[in-house]
């Protein structure tokens, strides 16, 4: 009696556990330092109770993989550079997975504030070549000039396809008027000059 049930015991073991187990393809990831982000890949793992996911040496941020959805989330990126993930299912053997997490390389978002003469350009340099540029004037190269006051905007995305928007105040300032008014003076007398310049109706 006790011969069978062991034997039942077992024979249902062996089943659950020779049963296809699969993950689905992990597409490559792209973070800045110190981000978060959350790779999903192209199918919800099937036959699979449990997952487990590590990087190549070197890398320190952290990593939790979702057993339900097969998600990989990434935490605290660090440091800079390119690493492997792989992913395996509870046993190890399997079904694996791996793709590749690029950290760093990422947009800074800044602004800035440039002054400039009336009648004079300036030319606006997002930077990063190699990126895609999307201006809030509509223009999509690198750098743009303007003679305008105003305030400018600019998304730049790198090949990492990291992301950040770039802003710019542009001052306009107008030219003095000038005006020297001499008074009257005979021959061999000194002449003294009135300095009555002005910007905008103030006096310089």
């Amino acid at each position: 009696m006790f011969k069978r049930i062991f034997f039942s015991i077992i024979c249902v073991f062996l089943i659950i556990h020779t049963q296809a187990q699969t993950l689905g393809t992990y597409p490559a990831g792209n973070v800045t330092v110190s981000g978060n982000t959350t790779i999903t890949p192209s199918a919800v793992p099937s036959n699979t109770v449990g997952i487990r996911v590590s990087a190549s040496e070197g890398f320190s941020g952290i990593l939790t993989a979702r057993p339900t959805n097969g998600k990989v989330l990434i935490t605290n990126a660090k440091p800079e550079g390119v690493y492997t993930i792989t992913v395996t299912n509870q046993f190890g053997c399997t079904a694996s997975g791996s793709t590749t997490l690029t950290v760093g390389g990422g947009v800074i978002t800044n602004s800035n504030n440039i002054s400039i003469c009336q009648g004079q350009t300036t030319t606006l340099n997002a930077g990063y070549p190699g990126s895609t540029y999307s201006w809030s004037t509509g223009a999509t190269t690198q750098t743009i000039s303007t003679g305008s006051a105003g305030a400018y905007q600019v998304t730049v995305t790198n090949p990492n396809g990291c992301s950040g928007i770039i802003a710019t105040t542009v001052n306009v300032n107008p030219l003095p008027a000038a005006d020297f008014s001499p008074n009257y003076a005979c021959l061999n007398d000194l002449v003294v000059f009135t300095n009555l310049s002005s910007v905008n109706g103030a006096n310089i």
